[in-house]
């Protein structure tokens, strides 16, 4: 309908192709500098020559920014969705309406307000308030980790999880259900996480992995380095659980670790621990916290005056923690024969433990801690 249009002293003159009978529509478009905040005069565009006008007119401030002391002649304010679809798809949440007061078209109208900016701040969409690890450590080199999480999640599909090198995964859950984790190009495990609505708490839900690593067999006295996962999002706080073989004395190496008498998680999603089965008893062992053992594994071996004797003790302690790792490894082979995957066994637990914590732990970042351990050789009773 338009043929042409030409702006001369602030002034638009639109001409049509046929003469305007009844009704016309067109839309202007334009820009103008203004400040970015404090107090700007909104303009405002008007139509020369006419007997009445009506419509309304809508301010957003898009970025982080918000809207004060409005002032406004010749206006009433107005709901966006009074104004049509334009403006009632605007999302932002600085943004004003207004409608244009009823009476003549030579009526005066203006409108003035005041921008106030803030810096911008990165919004967190998901992270982990709270890691928790249990680690049952074999001088034979075998080591099993269960790791559980407590996540927060507005915005990710997935949990991006890397285990150690050479970790094999025996078991994942979300929430209390066991899943299938996928795999990401680089290998490491993608497990699927629960989301929120928008504009609603994001309340916390449990992640567990439980996987198995082999390294060198401990030999009288030495180091241990005992890496854990990297995960793709932040964690605030961390606790450490590591039982270690009996009759040898493990000391933890300062850190980022630090040792502390043992504590139940805070947060909701891991508190209560998991559930033992029957065939488990609670007992109290070591410098840390609960003990979870299976009743047809013998307690650690006490201190014998016979050299053969307490040598023997100490390897029939040590074939009690294999024979866990065995019958761990047993209920998960006869899931699979089942044909039920993925599943969920209870961790077996033995030994004396220590309990270490640490906190913030930034996102790709794998936390490690650092043991030292001597066996301890009992004689004449000493």
């Amino acid at each position: 309908m338009v043929a042409d249009w030409e702006v001369k002293a602030n002034e638009l003159s639109v001409t049509f192709l046929e003469p305007i009978e009844q009704n016309a529509r067109f839309v202007v478009t334009g820009e103008t500098r203004s400040p970015r905040e404090g107090q700007i005069d909104i303009p405002l565009l008007r139509l020369l020559n006419t007997e009445r006008e009506i419509g309304g007119v809508a301010v957003e401030v898009l970025g982080a920014g918000e809207i004060k002391d409005l002032k406004s002649e010749g206006l009433d304010s107005a709901d966006a969705t009074d104004l049509g679809e334009m403006v009632s798809n605007r999302q932002s949440p600085s943004l004003a309406a207004f409608r244009f007061r009823a009476g003549d078209a030579k009526l005066s109208r203006s409108l003035s307000l005041t921008v106030a900016r803030y810096t911008p701040q990165a919004v967190l969409m998901a992270n982990v308030s709270e890691a928790r690890y249990q680690v049952l450590v074999s001088s034979e080199g075998k080591t099993l980790v269960q790791a559980r999480y407590a996540v927060r999640n507005n915005q990710r599909n997935f949990l991006k999880i890397t285990l150690p090198s050479g970790a094999t995964l025996w078991s994942a859950s979300l929430a209390g259900k066991t899943v299938r984790p996928g795999q990401s190009p680089d290998g490491s495990l993608l497990l699927p996480l629960d989301k929120t609505r928008a504009g609603e708490e994001a309340p916390e839900f449990a992640v567990e992995v439980v996987y198995l690593t082999r390294g060198a067999a401990w030999n009288d006295k030495g180091e241990f380095k005992l890496a854990l996962p990297a995960l793709d999002l932040p964690v605030s706080r961390t606790g450490l659980l590591v039982y270690h073989p009996p009759l040898f004395k493990v000391t933890p190496e300062s850190g980022t670790f630090r040792m502390e008498p043992y504590q139940n998680p805070t947060s909701s999603a891991l508190n209560p621990p998991a559930i033992f089965s029957g065939s488990e008893t609670r007992v109290s062992s070591g410098v840390g916290g609960p003990v979870s053992a299976f009743m047809a594994a013998p307690a650690p071996a006490s201190p014998s005056t016979d050299d053969g004797k307490d040598e023997t003790k100490s390897k029939r302690a040590q074939a009690a923690t294999e024979a866990l790792l065995d019958k761990f490894r047993a209920d998960s082979l006869a899931g699979k024969r089942a044909g039920i995957l993925p599943i969920h066994v209870s961790f077996p637990t033995f030994g004396p433990s220590l309990y270490l914590v640490s906190e913030l732990t930034a996102e790709n970042q794998a936390p490690s801690a650092g043991l030292t351990y001597q066996h301890e050789k009992k004689v004449g009773g000493k």
